[in-house]
C-alpha cells in the first residue's frame, strides 16, 4: 500500500514538473509579483501601493502577498526571471504532494476512490 502511494504521488510529482512547473508563463501576475518584490526590497517602494497597474496606477491595494513578493524578487535577481519562476513553481507542487503524501499517510485508506 505505502509503495502504491509513493508511485502515484511521484507519478503526479513528475507530470505536475513535465506540464505546470516547465511551461512558460501565461499571464503577467508573475512578472508583476517579481517586480513589485524587486521594488519592495531594492528601490525601497512600498507594496501598499500599485505602480505598475494602467488602470489604477498609485491606487492602494490591500491583501498583498508580501513575502512571496520579495522572495520572488529576491530569486529573480540571483537566477533571472525564467529560473526564479520555476523554482517557484517547483516548490509549490513539491510542498502539495508532499502535504498529499502526509495526508494519505495519516488517514491511512484501505483503497482509492476514483
Amino acid at each position: 500500500m505505502k509503495t502504491i502511494v509513493i508511485l502515484l504521488l511521484s507519478g503526479l510529482w513528475l507530470c505536475s514538473l513535465r506540464f505546470f512547473v516547465l511551461s512558460t508563463p501565461s499571464t503577467y501576475d508573475q512578472y508583476w509579483h517579481a517586480k513589485t518584490g524587486l521594488d519592495f526590497l531594492y528601490n525601497g517602494l512600498s507594496p501598499l501601493v500599485d505602480n505598475y497597474s494602467f488602470t489604477h496606477n498609485g491606487a492602494p491595494i490591500k491583501l498583498q502577498p508580501y513575502a512571496f513578493q520579495a522572495l520572488y524578487g529576491y530569486l529573480d535577481t540571483i537566477f533571472g526571471f525564467r529560473y526564479a519562476t520555476i523554482l517557484i513553481k517547483l516548490a509549490g507542487v513539491t510542498l502539495y504532494i508532499f502535504a498529499a503524501f502526509l495526508f494519505i499517510r495519516r488517514v491511512k485508506p484501505t483503497f482509492f476512490v476514483a
